[in-house]
């Protein structure tokens, strides 16, 4: 099943050709951000077909990148979705300043400096806090397990106390994710409160899409968890195995 990310991308792209043609081919320049604010006679001093143009293809270039960050999501190709978002921060910036052309004044008056300025600040901005989520979310979760805690650590990092364990077992696959409550859902990387088919509300600690997981089931609910390494979730199932036969 497509991760929330996939879909994601996917409705940013089909919202974005929806403006690109309604910009193009239907004159709908209301759309533009800045025109559509002007007054009447400020808008008389725009150069409003070409700027409609310029910004429909920023639109369909943007879709395509949106397009291909949803392939790369889909594919769990993680490494690719990155600097395919981070694109954007390219595209809209030389868009933006290409804009400011075919506005009053140009690109040399004060307005469109400080717009030109303003873009930049926030998409360098964004731009960081995307890579931040990103690189987050991403990381390896560190489980460390002692006689009587199991102390997870990384994202949506928690404590579970080795007594009450009802059930720990090794399988080779995960059921089908249903939805996200809250959390981090990227490519092979599921961290947090999902919704899975068959057991219902579940916390993933999910870092590799191949098996084997660990299910651990504790006051009616289950913890999934695998590592990177296929031989480390195995050494870290018989630790928390070890640790959970000590205390019965």
């Amino acid at each position: 099943m497509p991760s929330t990310i996939t879909y994601m991308f996917i409705v940013f792209a089909i919202v974005l050709v929806a403006f690109g043609v309604l910009i193009k081919h239907y004159k709908c320049y209301w759309l533009i951000s800045g025109y559509n604010l002007a007054s009447k006679e400020e808008k008389a001093k725009y150069d409003i077909v070409p700027l409609g143009n310029l910004m429909a293809k920023l639109c369909f270039a943007m879709a395509a990148v949106f397009g291909v960050a949803a392939a790369l999501a889909y594919f769990k190709v993680n490494a690719g979705i990155l600097p395919a978002v981070l694109s954007v921060f390219i595209i809209v910036p030389y868009f933006v300043i290409k804009a400011q052309s075919y506005s009053p004044g140009g690109t040399s008056s004060t307005q469109s400096k400080i717009a030109i300025g303003l873009v930049i600040g926030v998409l360098i901005v964004s731009g960081i806090l995307v890579g931040t989520l990103f690189t987050h979310g991403n990381k390896e979760t560190q489980v460390i397990v002692s006689d009587n805690l199991i102390d997870i650590k990384g994202p949506y990092s928690s404590k579970y106390s080795i007594k009450g364990i009802e059930n720990i077992e090794l399988k080779d696959t995960i059921p089908e994710i249903l939805s996200k409550s809250i959390g981090y859902d990227m490519g092979s990387s599921q961290k947090g409160d999902f919704n899975l088919k068959g057991i219902g509300g579940a916390r993933l600690y999910v870092n590799n899409e191949k098996g084997p997981y660990i299910y651990i089931k504790k006051e009616g609910k289950y913890i999934i968890i695998n590592l990177k390494d296929e031989n480390k979730t195995r050494e870290l199932y018989d630790s928390i195995k070890a640790a959970s036969d000590k205390v019965k």
